[in-house]
């Protein structure tokens, strides 16, 4: 890492300003993201990343996510999931907003964890990929070499898991929660 890839992430003060920095790097006008070590997005994420980057720009940081991969003969298929990092009032913002559709949201204050898993991607029908289970203890020492402050913030966010339980459902999901953030889905096309 140069200093140059890393002053954006320096700069970090709130989740707002690590959204922005985030959208950035789904758009392609960081090459450094710290948690992908050098690489852009997945090839799978190339039809999401205006969402992403709109969510991200409201707040909601994104730091994991697929779209919905239709469950074909052979056992393989994906929920949309969404994973991320915010303040309190985003995380009951998206809770409250998206509570009583059919998509599920689990939330985790700071700190504390969880257990469930909810498996988002099948492969040869066996379990790949679950949701539900909180970061580990110490998950912000990937953010530790770039900055105190960012450190701090991600040791104190909430952490929001988000899944369309729909198998095959590719960005539903997404525009979902770019309208409960309060974007707008048609303007992230």
């Amino acid at each position: 890492m140069t200093v140059e890839q890393l002053a954006p992430w320096r700069s970090i003060r709130s989740h707002l300003d690590f959204g922005r920095v985030t959208a950035a790097w789904l758009r392609g006008e960081h090459d450094f993201h710290p948690t992908y070590h050098g690489s852009g997005p997945d090839d799978e994420t190339g039809p999401l990343v205006a969402l992403l980057a709109g969510i991200n720009e409201l707040g909601f940081v994104t730091d994991d996510s697929q779209p919905g991969v239709p469950l074909n003969e052979s056992g393989y298929g994906q929920r949309a999931y969404l994973d991320g990092m915010c303040d309190e009032q985003t995380a009951w913002q998206l809770s409250g907003a998206l509570h009583g559709l059919d998509i599920v949201v689990i939330g985790f204050p700071p700190g504390e964890g969880g257990s469930g898993q909810i498996v988002v991607t099948l492969d040869g029908w066996s379990e790949n990929t679950w949701c539900g289970i909180h970061r580990p203890a110490g998950y912000s020492h990937l953010y530790e070499p770039i900055s105190p402050e960012l450190n701090s913030l991600v040791d104190a966010s909430w952490t929001v898991q988000l899944v369309d339980p729909v198998w095959g459902r590719s960005d539903y999901l997404f525009q979902l929660v770019l309208l409960a953030l309060g974007g707008d889905p048609d303007a992230a096309r």
